[in-house]
Protein backbone atom coordinates (compact mmCIF):
# COMPACT_ATOMS: atom_id res chain seq x y z
CA UNK A 1 0.00 0.00 0.00
CA UNK A 2 1.46 2.74 -1.02
CA UNK A 3 2.20 5.45 1.94
CA UNK A 4 0.28 8.72 2.37
CA UNK A 5 1.89 11.89 1.55
CA UNK A 6 0.42 13.79 4.60
CA UNK A 7 -2.27 13.04 7.18
CA UNK A 8 -5.13 15.59 8.18
CA UNK A 9 -4.47 17.23 12.04
CA UNK A 10 -7.44 17.72 13.92
CA UNK A 11 -8.68 21.57 14.37
CA UNK A 12 -7.60 20.99 18.05
CA UNK A 13 -4.23 21.48 16.86
CA UNK A 14 -4.88 25.08 15.75
CA UNK A 15 -3.29 27.12 18.43
CA UNK A 16 -0.52 25.92 18.49
CA UNK A 17 0.53 27.86 15.15
CA UNK A 18 -0.42 31.00 17.24
CA UNK A 19 3.51 31.58 17.29
CA UNK A 20 4.36 30.38 14.58
CA UNK A 21 5.86 32.56 11.44
CA UNK A 22 4.54 32.46 7.79
CA UNK A 23 6.72 31.03 5.42
CA UNK A 24 5.11 31.17 2.17
CA UNK A 25 2.05 32.20 0.24
CA UNK A 26 0.19 29.73 -2.24
CA UNK A 27 -1.40 31.63 -4.89
CA UNK A 28 -4.46 29.66 -6.03
CA UNK A 29 -8.12 30.13 -4.40
CA UNK A 30 -9.30 27.84 -1.94
CA UNK A 31 -11.51 25.83 -3.87
CA UNK A 32 -8.55 24.69 -6.34
CA UNK A 33 -6.35 23.57 -3.48
CA UNK A 34 -9.43 21.23 -1.79
CA UNK A 35 -9.37 19.54 -4.79
CA UNK A 36 -5.78 19.03 -4.87
CA UNK A 37 -5.95 17.81 -1.25
CA UNK A 38 -9.56 16.29 -1.33
CA UNK A 39 -9.88 17.58 1.79
CA UNK A 40 -12.14 20.31 2.72
CA UNK A 41 -10.45 23.68 4.97
CA UNK A 42 -12.05 24.47 8.31
CA UNK A 43 -14.02 27.76 8.32
CA UNK A 44 -12.37 30.46 10.77
CA UNK A 45 -14.16 32.53 13.00
CA UNK A 46 -12.28 35.61 11.14
CA UNK A 47 -14.52 34.51 7.47
CA UNK A 48 -11.41 32.89 6.49
CA UNK A 49 -10.29 29.50 6.09
CA UNK A 50 -7.45 26.69 7.44
CA UNK A 51 -6.02 23.42 6.60
CA UNK A 52 -3.93 21.58 9.27
CA UNK A 53 -1.76 18.53 8.36
CA UNK A 54 1.14 16.60 9.35
CA UNK A 55 3.50 15.68 6.28
CA UNK A 56 5.05 12.14 5.93
CA UNK A 57 7.61 13.60 6.83
CA UNK A 58 7.18 14.51 10.19
CA UNK A 59 6.58 18.13 9.34
CA UNK A 60 3.21 19.96 10.79
CA UNK A 61 2.02 22.38 8.36
CA UNK A 62 -0.89 24.55 8.27
CA UNK A 63 -2.75 26.53 5.83
CA UNK A 64 -4.50 29.34 6.50
CA UNK A 65 -6.72 31.89 3.82
CA UNK A 66 -7.75 35.00 4.43
CA UNK A 67 -11.32 36.33 3.97
CA UNK A 68 -11.60 36.71 0.38
CA UNK A 69 -10.09 32.71 0.31
CA UNK A 70 -7.44 33.60 -2.98
CA UNK A 71 -4.40 32.18 -1.55
CA UNK A 72 -3.45 30.53 1.71
CA UNK A 73 -0.48 31.41 3.58
CA UNK A 74 2.02 28.30 4.95
CA UNK A 75 3.62 28.04 8.46
CA UNK A 76 5.37 25.03 9.24
CA UNK A 77 5.87 23.91 13.26
CA UNK A 78 9.19 22.81 14.62
CA UNK A 79 11.87 22.67 11.56
CA UNK A 80 14.39 25.29 11.23
CA UNK A 81 14.86 24.73 7.06
CA UNK A 82 11.30 25.08 6.34
CA UNK A 83 11.96 25.23 2.71
CA UNK A 84 11.91 21.61 1.59
CA UNK A 85 8.63 21.01 3.76
CA UNK A 86 6.91 23.42 1.74
CA UNK A 87 8.28 21.90 -1.61
CA UNK A 88 7.31 18.08 -0.49
CA UNK A 89 4.03 19.35 -0.58
CA UNK A 90 3.90 21.08 -3.63
CA UNK A 91 5.42 17.74 -5.30
CA UNK A 92 2.99 15.94 -3.31
CA UNK A 93 -0.07 18.04 -4.39
CA UNK A 94 1.00 19.23 -7.84
CA UNK A 95 1.09 22.96 -6.65
CA UNK A 96 2.78 24.72 -9.87
CA UNK A 97 5.98 26.26 -8.27
CA UNK A 98 5.24 29.73 -10.10
CA UNK A 99 2.13 29.46 -7.74
CA UNK A 100 4.29 29.81 -4.45
CA UNK A 101 5.44 33.30 -3.39
CA UNK A 102 8.38 33.02 0.20
CA UNK A 103 8.46 35.13 2.82
CA UNK A 104 10.83 36.05 4.96
CA UNK A 105 11.29 35.21 8.21
CA UNK A 106 10.23 37.78 10.94
CA UNK A 107 12.75 39.61 13.03
CA UNK A 108 12.82 41.90 15.86
CA UNK A 109 13.03 44.81 13.52
CA UNK A 110 9.60 44.28 11.15
CA UNK A 111 6.01 43.73 11.52
CA UNK A 112 5.94 40.19 10.17
CA UNK A 113 6.86 37.82 7.42
CA UNK A 114 7.26 39.83 4.28
CA UNK A 115 6.90 38.75 0.64
CA UNK A 116 10.43 38.31 -0.90
CA UNK A 117 9.10 37.16 -4.32
CA UNK A 118 6.55 37.33 -6.79
CA UNK A 119 5.21 40.92 -4.67
CA UNK A 120 5.70 44.34 -3.28
CA UNK A 121 7.75 43.82 -0.11
CA UNK A 122 6.13 46.34 1.54
CA UNK A 123 3.23 44.31 1.73
CA UNK A 124 3.06 41.86 4.29
CA UNK A 125 0.14 39.46 4.70
CA UNK A 126 -3.08 40.25 6.26
CA UNK A 127 -3.51 39.76 10.31
CA UNK A 128 -3.26 35.35 10.43
CA UNK A 129 -6.91 34.21 11.02
CA UNK A 130 -6.14 31.74 12.99
CA UNK A 131 -4.76 34.46 16.13
CA UNK A 132 -8.51 35.61 16.43
CA UNK A 133 -10.02 32.38 18.10
CA UNK A 134 -6.81 31.73 19.90
CA UNK A 135 -7.03 35.44 21.08
CA UNK A 136 -10.76 34.76 22.00
CA UNK A 137 -10.17 31.71 23.90
CA UNK A 138 -7.23 33.52 26.22
CA UNK A 139 -9.37 36.80 26.74
CA UNK A 140 -12.00 35.20 28.53
CA UNK A 141 -9.42 35.28 31.17
CA UNK A 142 -10.07 38.71 31.81
CA UNK A 143 -14.16 38.34 31.79
CA UNK A 144 -14.89 39.34 34.86
CA UNK A 145 -17.61 36.05 35.58
CA UNK A 146 -14.55 33.83 34.99
CA UNK A 147 -11.77 35.94 37.23
CA UNK A 148 -10.30 34.21 39.62
CA UNK A 149 -8.15 35.94 43.07
CA UNK A 150 -4.80 36.15 41.73
CA UNK A 151 -2.82 33.43 42.53
CA UNK A 152 0.77 34.48 44.24
CA UNK A 153 2.35 31.40 46.59
CA UNK A 154 3.69 27.86 45.32
CA UNK A 155 1.63 26.29 47.30
CA UNK A 156 -1.76 28.11 46.01
CA UNK A 157 -0.64 27.45 42.80
CA UNK A 158 -0.59 23.49 43.08
CA UNK A 159 -3.16 23.27 44.42
CA UNK A 160 -4.97 25.08 41.72
CA UNK A 161 -2.92 22.62 39.59
CA UNK A 162 -4.19 19.66 41.36
CA UNK A 163 -7.49 20.85 41.25
CA UNK A 164 -8.27 21.46 37.47
CA UNK A 165 -6.30 18.40 36.73
CA UNK A 166 -7.00 15.87 39.09
CA UNK A 167 -4.97 15.25 42.77
CA UNK A 168 -3.38 12.22 41.75
CA UNK A 169 -1.03 14.49 38.92
CA UNK A 170 2.18 15.81 40.17
CA UNK A 171 3.06 19.15 38.64
CA UNK A 172 7.09 19.60 38.48
CA UNK A 173 6.81 23.74 38.62
CA UNK A 174 8.91 26.59 38.23
CA UNK A 175 8.52 30.14 38.81
CA UNK A 176 8.05 32.92 36.72
CA UNK A 177 7.56 37.05 37.12
CA UNK A 178 4.05 36.68 35.87
CA UNK A 179 3.29 33.31 36.59
CA UNK A 180 3.81 29.60 37.55
CA UNK A 181 4.52 27.06 34.90
CA UNK A 182 3.55 23.56 35.24
CA UNK A 183 4.67 20.17 33.84
CA UNK A 184 2.93 17.11 34.61
CA UNK A 185 5.56 14.41 36.09
CA UNK A 186 4.93 11.23 34.17
CA UNK A 187 5.26 7.52 35.83
CA UNK A 188 7.74 5.16 34.34
CA UNK A 189 4.77 2.97 32.81
CA UNK A 190 4.07 6.66 30.96
CA UNK A 191 7.41 7.42 29.56
CA UNK A 192 7.78 4.11 28.80
CA UNK A 193 4.42 4.42 26.16
CA UNK A 194 6.38 7.22 25.15
CA UNK A 195 3.78 9.74 26.42
CA UNK A 196 6.40 12.27 27.41
CA UNK A 197 6.91 13.09 23.54
CA UNK A 198 6.18 16.46 22.97
CA UNK A 199 4.66 17.22 26.61
CA UNK A 200 3.08 20.38 26.57
CA UNK A 201 3.52 22.86 29.40
CA UNK A 202 1.00 24.92 31.51
CA UNK A 203 1.32 28.56 32.76
CA UNK A 204 -1.28 30.11 35.75
CA UNK A 205 -1.34 33.54 35.26
CA UNK A 206 -0.95 35.21 38.98
CA UNK A 207 -3.09 37.98 38.56
CA UNK A 208 -6.44 36.37 37.04
CA UNK A 209 -5.72 32.61 38.12
CA UNK A 210 -6.20 31.52 34.18
CA UNK A 211 -4.63 28.44 32.88
CA UNK A 212 -3.24 28.74 29.42
CA UNK A 213 -2.03 25.60 27.57
CA UNK A 214 1.91 25.85 25.57
CA UNK A 215 3.68 24.12 23.81
CA UNK A 216 6.60 21.41 24.65
CA UNK A 217 9.73 24.08 25.14
CA UNK A 218 11.36 23.89 28.15
CA UNK A 219 9.30 25.26 30.82
CA UNK A 220 11.90 28.39 31.85
CA UNK A 221 11.69 28.92 28.10
CA UNK A 222 8.05 29.38 27.75
CA UNK A 223 8.30 31.14 31.29
CA UNK A 224 10.31 33.81 29.95
CA UNK A 225 7.67 33.89 26.70
CA UNK A 226 5.04 34.58 28.90
CA UNK A 227 6.58 37.13 30.60
CA UNK A 228 7.29 39.10 27.74
CA UNK A 229 4.21 38.89 25.81
CA UNK A 230 2.45 39.65 29.05
CA UNK A 231 4.85 42.96 29.57
CA UNK A 232 4.51 43.56 25.89
CA UNK A 233 0.41 43.97 26.38
CA UNK A 234 0.48 41.17 23.97
CA UNK A 235 -1.45 38.34 24.07
CA UNK A 236 0.20 35.11 25.17
CA UNK A 237 0.86 31.94 22.99
CA UNK A 238 -1.49 29.77 24.06
CA UNK A 239 -4.82 29.06 24.45
CA UNK A 240 -6.77 28.57 27.90
CA UNK A 241 -7.91 25.64 29.55
CA UNK A 242 -8.81 27.03 32.63
CA UNK A 243 -11.37 28.54 33.84
CA UNK A 244 -13.55 26.29 31.24
CA UNK A 245 -15.34 28.42 28.96
CA UNK A 246 -17.99 25.49 27.49
CA UNK A 247 -19.82 22.72 28.97
CA UNK A 248 -19.94 19.93 26.24
CA UNK A 249 -22.46 17.16 25.99
CA UNK A 250 -22.54 14.27 23.86
CA UNK A 251 -24.87 12.12 22.88
CA UNK A 252 -25.02 9.07 20.73
CA UNK A 253 -27.72 8.82 17.60
CA UNK A 254 -26.22 5.96 15.80
CA UNK A 255 -23.28 3.60 14.92
CA UNK A 256 -22.30 0.88 12.45
CA UNK A 257 -18.67 -1.16 11.77
CA UNK A 258 -17.13 2.05 10.14
CA UNK A 259 -18.44 5.40 11.60
CA UNK A 260 -20.55 6.23 14.82
CA UNK A 261 -22.66 9.50 14.99
CA UNK A 262 -23.19 11.90 17.86
CA UNK A 263 -25.12 14.73 18.84
CA UNK A 264 -23.35 17.38 20.10
CA UNK A 265 -24.81 20.31 22.83
CA UNK A 266 -22.17 22.98 23.42
CA UNK A 267 -23.29 25.95 26.07
CA UNK A 268 -21.08 28.94 27.22
CA UNK A 269 -20.95 28.93 30.68
CA UNK A 270 -21.07 32.57 31.11
CA UNK A 271 -24.33 32.53 29.49
CA UNK A 272 -25.94 29.13 30.10
CA UNK A 273 -29.13 30.22 27.42
CA UNK A 274 -26.24 30.66 24.95
CA UNK A 275 -26.38 26.81 23.54
CA UNK A 276 -25.92 25.71 20.24
CA UNK A 277 -26.12 21.86 18.94
CA UNK A 278 -24.42 20.48 15.87
CA UNK A 279 -24.00 16.46 14.60
CA UNK A 280 -20.42 15.06 14.51
CA UNK A 281 -19.59 11.79 12.74
CA UNK A 282 -16.54 9.78 13.79
CA UNK A 283 -14.82 7.37 11.33
CA UNK A 284 -13.76 4.71 13.43
CA UNK A 285 -10.01 3.47 11.37
CA UNK A 286 -8.66 6.23 10.74
CA UNK A 287 -9.54 8.58 13.43
CA UNK A 288 -11.72 10.95 11.47
CA UNK A 289 -14.67 13.61 12.22
CA UNK A 290 -17.03 16.10 9.96
CA UNK A 291 -17.62 18.57 10.16
CA UNK A 292 -13.58 19.81 11.02
CA UNK A 293 -14.67 22.13 13.19
CA UNK A 294 -12.61 22.50 16.40
CA UNK A 295 -16.00 21.29 18.67
CA UNK A 296 -15.75 18.61 16.51
CA UNK A 297 -12.47 17.91 17.30
CA UNK A 298 -12.75 18.03 21.19
CA UNK A 299 -15.64 16.31 20.96
CA UNK A 300 -14.03 13.05 19.31
CA UNK A 301 -11.07 13.28 21.44
CA UNK A 302 -13.07 13.20 24.33
CA UNK A 303 -15.14 9.92 22.98
CA UNK A 304 -11.81 8.28 21.69
CA UNK A 305 -10.46 8.98 25.15
CA UNK A 306 -13.69 7.48 26.62
CA UNK A 307 -13.55 4.53 24.28
CA UNK A 308 -9.61 3.74 24.51
CA UNK A 309 -10.84 4.26 28.32
CA UNK A 310 -13.45 1.16 28.41
CA UNK A 311 -13.74 -0.24 25.31
CA UNK A 312 -16.80 1.20 24.09
CA UNK A 313 -17.87 4.14 22.63
CA UNK A 314 -20.03 6.22 25.18
CA UNK A 315 -23.55 6.16 24.76
CA UNK A 316 -23.46 10.01 26.47
CA UNK A 317 -21.28 12.19 28.38
CA UNK A 318 -20.57 15.48 29.10
CA UNK A 319 -17.42 17.40 30.04
CA UNK A 320 -16.19 21.07 30.67
CA UNK A 321 -13.81 22.44 28.05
Amino acid sequence: MRELAYTVSPDSELPYYGSVSLCAVIDSPVTAMEARFSQAFSHSPTGGAFLLLVLRTGAPLGLFAPPDRTCAYVAVRGYGDVRPQVEFLMEATGIPRESVRWLAPTDADSDGPRVVEGCDAHLGPPEPPWLAEVNASISAASDPRLRREPVTSRAEAKELFGNVFGAGREFGMIECTHGWVGRAVLTDAEIASGAGLGLGNYVLNKKTGAITAHRSLPPHLIGEEFDAAIEAGERVAGYQVYPPLQRIALFRTSEDARTVNYRVEVTRLDRQSDTATQHVEITKNPIRHKPTDRTSAVATSWALMRKNTTGTWPAEGTFDH
